[in-house]
C-alpha cells in the first residue's frame, strides 16, 4: 500500500508541474504603436521610434511607459498601458485547475503570464476641445484609422512570426535546447511474471535537454515518467491496473530542416499493481463459503530494465513537436528468474522546446 501511495504521490506532482503560460509564452511580445500626430517620436525604455512602430517589450507586471515627441507642436507627453492577463493562461490553466494546480501556481509567479494590447493608439488632441468634442474628436479617428492599423499590425505580426519561426529552425554547434514533455498516447505491452499486460494512458511528462555537437546533429538526454492513467483524477479510481514508468534515456538525433530522428538507449523502471477496484463489491463474502477464487488477487511487481529506444519529431510551430517512439526493455534487471521476456512500449511524442540563450 506504500508503494501506491508513493506512485500516486509522484504521478500527481509530476503531472501537475505543467504551466501553460510559462512554456507557451516568450519572455518578450510584439505591439504595434500609433499616433496621430504625423512623424512624432515614440519613446520607449531611453529607446526611439517612429510612428508607426513595431516593438518589441517584455511581459511585465508594471504598465508601460511611452512618451510621444514632437519638437515642431512642443509636444511632450506621456502615456500609460497597462497589461493584461495572457489568453494562453485562461485557456490552458483553468481546465486543470483541480488537475494542476501547481502548474497554475508555477504561472502566477512568472511574468509570462502577462500581456499587452496588440495595438496602441498614442493619439494626441487639441487640449481647448470639450470633453464632448475630444470624445467625438477620438472616436471619429478610431473608425476612420482602425481597418488600416489593424491590417498594417496583422502583416507585421505575420513577418515577426515568421522571421521567429525561422531563427527556431535554425541551429548551430553549441546551441542547447531545452525540452517540455507534454503528455501523449503511451501503450505499454509488457511480460512481467504472469500473463502479459496490453494497456495505454496518456499521462506522459518529463523534461530533456539537446545539445547540438555539429549543426544537424544533436544528443538529447529525457528524464520522464509514463503511466497507464488517461487523465489525473478519475482514472485513479477506476483503473484496476496502475503503472509507474520512470524513464531516463540518451539518444543520438540526426536533425532535416524541421525532422528530427534519433536512435540511443532508454534505462527506466516499472512498477505494475493490479487490484480488485469494484465500487459495489462486498468487502467479505455474501455467505460462508463464498468462491474466493472469483476475487482478483492483488499483484504487485517492479524491476529495472535497459533497452534500445527510436523517435521522431517534427516541428510544427516556433515551439511545439510532435512524433513518435519506440522502445524496449531487452535486458531486466528483475529478482524474477522468469521475467525474462522484453517488454514494449510505443506512442506520441510531444513536446514544446525553446532554445536557451547564449551568453
Amino acid at each position: 500500500m506504500k508503494k501506491t501511495l508513493l506512485f500516486l504521490l509522484i504521478s500527481f506532482c509530476t503531472i501537475s508541474l505543467t504551466s501553460c503560460a510559462t512554456f507557451l509564452n516568450d519572455n518578450y511580445t510584439h505591439i504595434t504603436v500609433y499616433s496621430n500626430v504625423k512623424d512624432a517620436k515614440i519613446v520607449l525604455n531611453d529607446s526611439l521610434y517612429t510612428s508607426p512602430a513595431s516593438i518589441k517589450v517584455k511581459r511585465d507586471s508594471n504598465p508601460l511607459k511611452f512618451t510621444l515627441k514632437k519638437d515642431s507642436l512642443n509636444l511632450s507627453k506621456d502615456y500609460y498601458v497597462k497589461n493584461k492577463i495572457s489568453g494562453v493562461f485562461f485557456s490552458g490553466n483553468l481546465p486543470m485547475i483541480l488537475g494542476a494546480p501547481i502548474g497554475i501556481l508555477t504561472d502566477l509567479t512568472n511574468d509570462r503570464r502577462f500581456s499587452y494590447p496588440e495595438i496602441v493608439q498614442l493619439n494626441y488632441f487639441d487640449e481647448s476641445l470639450s470633453e464632448k468634442e475630444l470624445k467625438e474628436a477620438k472616436r471619429k479617428y478610431h473608425r476612420e484609422n482602425w481597418d488600416y492599423m489593424e491590417d498594417h499590425a496583422q502583416e507585421l505580426r505575420k513577418k515577426e512570426r515568421l522571421n521567429a519561426f525561422q531563427r527556431n529552425i535554425l541551429r548551430e554547434k553549441g546551441d542547447i535546447v531545452h525540452n517540455y514533455i507534454l503528455p501523449g498516447y503511451t501503450h505499454f505491452i509488457v511480460n512481467p511474471e504472469g500473463s502479459k499486460i496490453n494497456t495505454a494512458g496518456f499521462m506522459r511528462v518529463g523534461y530533456g535537454m539537446d545539445y547540438f555537437y555539429k549543426e544537424n546533429k544533436f544528443l538529447n538526454a529525457d528524464v520522464m515518467l509514463k503511466t497507464n492513467l488517461f487523465d489525473p483524477i478519475i482514472s485513479v479510481f477506476a483503473l484496476d491496473r496502475w503503472m509507474l514508468n520512470p524513464e531516463l534515456s540518451i539518444t543520438n538525433n540526426h536533425r532535416f530542416n524541421r525532422f528530427e530522428v534519433g536512435y540511443g538507449l532508454a534505462f527506466q523502471y516499472l512498477f505494475y499493481y493490479s487490484f480488485d477496484n469494484c465500487w459495489n463489491c462486498d468487502d467479505e463474502p455474501p455467505f460462508t463459503g463464498a468462491m474466493l477464487v472469483d476475487q482478483k488477487p492483488e499483484v504487485t511487481e517492479a524491476y529495472f530494465s535497459l533497452g534500445p529506444k527510436i523517435k521522431t519529431a517534427y516541428q510544427l510551430n516556433r515551439r511545439l513537436y510532435a512524433g513518435f517512439f519506440y522502445q524496449s526493455s531487452l535486458l531486466k534487471l528483475s529478482q524474477t528468474n522468469n521475467n525474462t521476456k522484453p517488454d514494449h512500449f510505443f506512442g506520441i511524442d510531444l513536446r514544446f522546446k525553446a532554445k536557451a540563450a547564449k551568453k
